[in-house]
Order: structure tokens, then sequence, then C-alpha cells
């Protein structure tokens, strides 16, 4: 469902909402250092110290307290949906046998195929297809504003981020819930052994290294986000953007296919490392703006 990767994090009443390919992985390792799981720069899909934090694992009584809590801070990283579409493709179709069984599926086909209609009557309908945009769709290429409640109440979040900005803007958002000083910068930056097991084998740096700089934050030598771990999901689909999209395909993707996800990009990404707010970005998107009574979005 739309808020399947909502973690929350009680002391600082900060509720986060995950979008996958825009950094998820990262924040749930940070949920498990915040808990304190001595394995948390390991893959943390699936580790089940997780469930306690996952707002869809509520009772309805107490989502529906976080949500209309106005002392909760409601925070989202979005990215370029033109970007964040290649990256999903590279990763999760180019490769795999459950979307591309012959090995021939282009990214301009994977495009026209999730341009098509979407026919089902229930999301079961569609499993394991990748026709049509819909609130059924894969979670990697669902648009962006599907997700928590984002296309509905805008306005309800606290801080909008963009992806690119990530080492500022976490930092800045952490500092506001008072997260930074107590475990941000004393998160350290590791990865899976390379070619072992990344669930359980983990290579991260010693307390007093160097390059440890804190969550999210860019390495010192490098310069490079210390957020790109050894997980196979940097794909580098940003310095790729050229060699897949044609102008005609991109505008496609830009201005039809994503068109919500990217009005909402542009107005963050215009507001360069200054983190943006849900209200502000929904009074510029539309004249008709929700009242300031918070309104429950589920059903």
């Amino acid at each position: 469902g739309p808020f399947q990767h909502v973690i929350l994090f009680p002391s600082a009443k900060l509720a986060f909402c995950g979008i996958p390919k825009v950094g998820i992985t990262q924040w749930e390792q940070f949920l498990r250092f915040y808990i304190g799981a001595k394995d948390y720069p390991a893959l943390p899909h699936y580790k089940l110290d997780r469930n306690f934090f996952q707002f869809d694992k509520l009772e309805p009584t107490a989502q529906r307290r976080i949500w209309e809590d106005e002392e909760w801070t409601w925070a989202a990283f979005i990215r370029n949906p033109a970007e964040r579409l290649l990256s999903a493709y590279l990763d999760k179709v180019k490769s795999k046998d459950k979307f591309n069984v012959n090995g021939d599926l282009t990214f301009e086909h994977f495009v026209d195929s999730i341009s098509k209609p979407y026919n089902g009557t229930r999301c079961n309908d569609g499993k394991g297809s990748i026709a049509g945009l819909s609130w059924c769709s894969d979670p990697h290429w669902r648009p962006q504003v599907y997700s928590c409640g984002i296309s509905e109440r805008l306005d309800r979040f606290n801080f909008i981020g963009d992806l690119h900005n990530a080492a500022d803007q976490t930092r800045e958002l952490l500092g506001h819930v008072g997260l930074w000083e107590s475990h941000g910068k004393h998160f350290i930056n590791g990865g899976v052994q390379t070619g072992r097991s990344p669930w359980c084998n983990i290579a991260s740096h010693p307390f007093n290294h160097t390059r440890h700089v804190g969550f999210q934050q860019k390495d010192e030598v490098s310069n490079s986000s210390a957020a790109k771990l050894v997980y196979a999901h940097s794909k580098g689909s940003k310095g790729k953007m050229e060699e897949f999209y044609t102008p005609e395909l991109l505008e496609k993707v830009q201005e039809e296919l994503y068109a919500d996800d990217y009005k909402l990009w542009k107005l963050v990404d215009g507001n360069g490392k200054k983190i943006s707010k849900g209200r502000e970005l929904a009074s510029r998107l539309s004249g008709k703006c929700p009242s300031t009574q918070v309104v429950w979005p589920l059903p």
C-alpha cells in the first residue's frame, strides 16, 4: 500500500516516507542503527526488528493519531522521475528474469510497456506485470506522489528533500527532530564485503576512522556520498541519462507518464539546498489548497 514504506522514529516523533529508488535502503539502515541493531550496515530488508517501527504495522487508531498529531514531523525525499525510472530499469528489470525473460527488453520498450493502460480490477490481477502505471504498479517505478499520502495531503509534509541534496538536507532534518547529535553524526557508513551475502556479512569503518562522516554525509576524501554502499543499488543512472533517453522519450516520461512527479520535483529542485515544506509546495502547485485542518487520507 501507499504507506508501506513509512518508518517511525518515536522518540523524535519523525515519520519518514521511504520511496523505493530514492535512498530508502540507507534510511532503513539508519532506523536499525537508531534501535541499536549491531548489524545495521547489513542489507536491512526483511530484518524482523524493523516491524515494530513500520507505520503500516500499527493499528488504524495509532496510525490516525500519528498522522493527525502536529507534533509528528512527516518527511520524504524525492528524485528526478526520469532518473529514478532509469535506475529502476537498470536495477530491477534489465537483468531480472521476472520481467525480462528473453533478456531483450530495452529501456524504450520498458517505457512503452508502462505506458499501456492498466486493465486489472485488483492489484493482484497484474502481479508480475509491468504494464501500466497505477497504484498497483511495482513500487520501484510507481509514481512518487502515490506514496504516503503525498498526492492527497502534500501540505502534511513538513520536509520534502531532493535526493541529490541528501547530505545537507538529511543533516538539517535530523537536526530539526533532535537526531543528528544523538545518532546522525555517529552513524558509521559501511556495506557488505565484496562477493559475500548482503544479509549478514558487513564491512564497516572502525569508530575512529578518519572517513567517518555521519549519516548520508559526503566522504571527505572522495567527495562522493557516503550513502552509496556496496549493495549494487547504485546504478549511476544520473550519468547514463543521455545514453538511454532520446529527447522524445524524456519528454514522454516527464510530461506524460510522471507529470505530477515532475512538477513536484521541479519545485523542490528549484529550492536548491533549502529543504522544501509541503504547504509551500502545495500552494504553488494549486490555487485550491486544502485548509489547515488535518484530514485523514486513508479509507
